[in-house]
């Protein structure tokens, strides 16, 4: 036992040593960890989504169809990832009911950002690290805001909220104009617009934002369906003939309610939106300690990122599996899958 935890220890000591100078990197600037740093010129459209698409039309990335876009699970996941440097403008179309979480994050030449009325939430990360983004518009749709979502976007200066309980998740980190998971001083100089008595405002008050009123709520867009069904009866007397109309109404309201925002991101077991040889580290430490009878350092959410075969065990297995992503995420370009999917195969 002793030798097989020497053997670990000196593992994640040397995958620590060799992963220190991209950590350090990482302070500097988030979108070199790892990734490709030139644009693969060939990588322009595709599909986000069952039934959701991309192109990127000059530096604008426009995103059309209908329904959910994947869930990223990492910054390097979405097809676009190679294209960040370049993207000044994205465009979500009507109809597209999703912000993936890590999708747009890191794009810091963006200045504009489209939100469909159609959106039921903005997942994790989606816009942080969007340097040049000065303000945002959030429709009354929206239900949540994932943890995150326009962290470190040092230009931002306004984000207008149209509806009333549209919740902002992840507390003081959310919204900021500084803080990144290296200086957790997170603030936020702009200011909240948004409904009286809203869920924004409460988040503005408890963390001492700025917050203005806007007026009234917006309404969000429910469809209806009525059904009218008509039924004849017919009785034949002597000398009379009656016709007896039925008609029956139904309403059908369609909602669509957003599945549950994870607080943790799987592989990314130190949060910092990156899967790679750091967390493979840290797993290998974390198995060490447990293996030889000493009390764990992982929270609760980092159990959970760790545990990437869903086995109930954080050892070795989980940290090659997330070693093995790493590899293939950080290689070529193109589209990639999750790591969830990634372990499938």
């Amino acid at each position: 036992m002793k030798k097989l935890i020497s053997t670990l220890i000196s593992a994640a000591v040397g995958v620590s040593l060799l992963t220190a100078l991209p950590v350090t990197a990482a302070e500097a600037n988030l979108a070199d960890i790892g990734l490709a740093g030139t644009v693969d010129a060939g990588e322009t459209s595709g599909k986000c989504g069952d039934n959701v698409y991309w192109e990127l039309q000059g530096t604008k990335l426009v995103i059309t169809g209908s329904g959910e876009m994947y869930e990223f699970e990492a910054i390097a996941a979405a097809p676009w990832n190679t294209q960040r440097s370049v993207v000044t403008e994205v465009s979500i179309a009507e109809g597209v009911t999703t912000v993936a979480p890590c999708a747009f994050a890191n794009m810091s030449k963006m200045t504009k950002v489209t939100i469909p009325s159609t959106a039921k939430y903005i997942g994790r990360i989606a816009f942080s690290n969007c340097s040049s983004i000065t303000s945002v518009e959030v429709p009354a749709g929206v239900e949540f805001l994932g943890k995150g979502a326009f962290k470190n976007c040092s230009s931002l200066r306004s984000i207008t909220f149209y509806g009333k309980d549209t919740e902002v998740r992840g507390g003081k980190e959310t919204i900021t104009n500084t803080g990144t998971q290296y200086d957790s001083n997170y603030t936020f100089s702009g200011t909240i617009y948004g409904v009286s008595g809203s869920k924004a405002q409460s988040y503005a008050n408890a963390y001492n934002i700025n917050f203005q009123t806007t007026g009234s709520a917006q309404s969000e867009t429910t469809t209806t369906t009525t059904t009218t069904t008509t039924t004849t009866t017919t009785t034949t007397t002597t000398s009379k003939t009656t016709t007896t109309t039925t008609a029956t109404t139904s309403a059908t309201t369609t909602t669509n309610t957003a599945p549950p925002d994870k607080d943790y991101s799987l592989g990314d077991v130190n949060g910092d939106n990156y899967i790679d040889a750091v967390d493979a580290s840290m797993v290998l430490s974390e198995y060490a300690k447990v293996s030889s009878n000493l009390k764990g350092s992982f929270n609760d959410k980092q159990k959970k990122a760790a545990n990437v075969d869903n086995n109930s065990y954080i050892d070795a297995v989980d940290a090659s599996k997330i070693l093995s992503y790493y590899a293939y995420a950080s290689s070529g370009s193109g589209q990639k899958v999750t790591l969830s999917e990634f372990i499938k195969k």
